[in-house]
C-alpha cells in the first residue's frame, strides 16, 4: 500500500519506480545517520524538493517517515511512500504541480 499526502492523489508508479514521464529521482540515503542530524538532512530533502527537484529518500528510522509526511504536506511538496522492506524506507518526495 502506497500513502501519498496530496489531497488529490492520483495512482501513481511504486516508490521504487519512477513512472515513464519522470525523471530518476535524486537519491539521498539517510541510512545509519544519528538522530541528532537526521532531522537536519530531512529538511535537506524537504527544500530540495521545494525547489523542483524530484527526491526519493531512503532510511532505517521510521522517525523520518513521522517527520516527512506532515512536513512535506505543509511544505508544499508531495510525498509518496510504502511499507519499509527489509526494515528500509522509499520516501519519494517531489513538487506539487
Amino acid at each position: 500500500m502506497t500513502h501519498d499526502t496530496t489531497p488529490d492523489a492520483t495512482p501513481e508508479a511504486t516508490p521504487h519506480e519512477a513512472a515513464p514521464h519522470e525523471a530518476t529521482p535524486r537519491e539521498i540515503d539517510l541510512r545509519g545517520i544519528e538522530m541528532a542530524t537526521l532531522v537536519e538532512h530531512a529538511r535537506v530533502a524537504i527544500e530540495a524538493a521545494r525547489s523542483g527537484e524530484s527526491v526519493r529518500v531512503l532510511a532505517d528510522n521510521e522517525v523520518v517517515v513521522k517527520y516527512l509526511t506532515p512536513t512535506a504536506a505543509t511544505s508544499g511538496v508531495r510525498c509518496r511512500f510504502g511499507p519499509a522492506q527489509d526494515g528500509i524506507w522509499s520516501i519519494d518526495l517531489s513538487p506539487r504541480t
